[in-house]
């Protein structure tokens, strides 16, 4: 994977690393859920929004699950850069710089672990 050298500081060897085959699974779902037909048109059929998500193929409850599966992914990378900055002190990937920039007065703090 190219950015998560650049972006998180991570190595990945092979498209067998645990985070990799995360991020597969994670997209194969996300495919699923963005697939032609797979979700309700609310944008031209608000009333949809109404009827029960169970009527509808369970599109909402999928989505929410795929969410919170990348959530917790980014939020695991995240935590890794986190946890060697601060055993190694910062470095040069763009969410390093994205955390240094939050310790700089007039920016909010950043949760030493992120909720998932």
């Amino acid at each position: 994977m190219l950015t998560s050298p650049s972006v998180f500081g991570t190595r990945t060897p092979t498209v067998h690393t645990e985070h990799m085959t995360k991020l597969y699974h994670l997209m194969e779902r996300w495919g699923l859920i963005m697939e032609v037909g797979n979700t309700p048109p609310l944008d031209i059929f608000p009333f949809l929004k109404a009827i029960p998500d169970r009527f509808l193929g369970s599109w909402k409850s999928r989505a929410l699950e795929v969410n919170k599966e990348m959530n917790g992914l980014y939020a695991s990378w995240l935590d890794h850069v986190i946890e060697r900055r601060d055993t190694q002190g910062p470095g040069q990937c763009m969410m390093e710089q994205v955390l240094a920039q939050q310790e700089k007065p007039g920016f909010g703090t950043f949760p030493k672990k992120i909720d998932r």
